[in-house]
């Protein structure tokens, strides 16, 4: 980060109203937490159009029940899609499904779904984030599809 900010202007590191882009994305619950919802540039194209699996993980963590969920791109019959997996109580892929193509744009909806009893179920790096490429395998090895 200090690299892109030393020995530069002031206009050049901040927007006008003072703030330094970082490109984290993130969102605010109704008791006023802030949760980090991934990077803008964890574009992923589906099928020709933008997708952020951020997006779509926001959209799954509204539903009752769901603890939280990650979403990345995974490989299904050669292509590009998204995959999901979902920690909560009382979750069916058919409901998460049918909940997300109610929500989103039909490319948007994951296509591979992993149920997770706990978030503690994430593979995570020994920074505490989650491991995205052991958890794209995860979801193409032992995730399902809606029905």
């Amino acid at each position: 980060v200090l690299k892109g900010i030393c020995g530069r202007e002031r206009e050049q590191v901040f927007t006008p109203d003072l703030w330094y882009e970082t490109g984290d994305m993130g969102r605010i619950d109704a008791e006023g937490f802030l949760w980090f919802a991934g990077r803008r540039d964890d574009m992923v194209k589906i099928a020709g159009a933008t997708a952020y699996p951020a997006e779509t993980a926001a959209m799954l963590e509204r539903l009752p029940g769901v603890e939280r969920a990650v979403v990345c791109d995974v490989t299904v019959d050669g292509e590009t899609r998204f995959g999901a997996a979902v920690a909560g109580t009382g979750l069916s892929v058919e409901g998460l499904a049918t909940a997300a193509e109610a929500a989103l744009s039909p490319f948007k909806v994951p296509r591979l779904w992993l149920l997770l009893g706990s978030a503690d179920e994430l593979p995570r790096l020994v920074s505490g984030k989650v491991d995205v490429a052991k958890l794209r395998e995860l979801i193409e090895a032992r995730g399902a599809t809606a029905p």
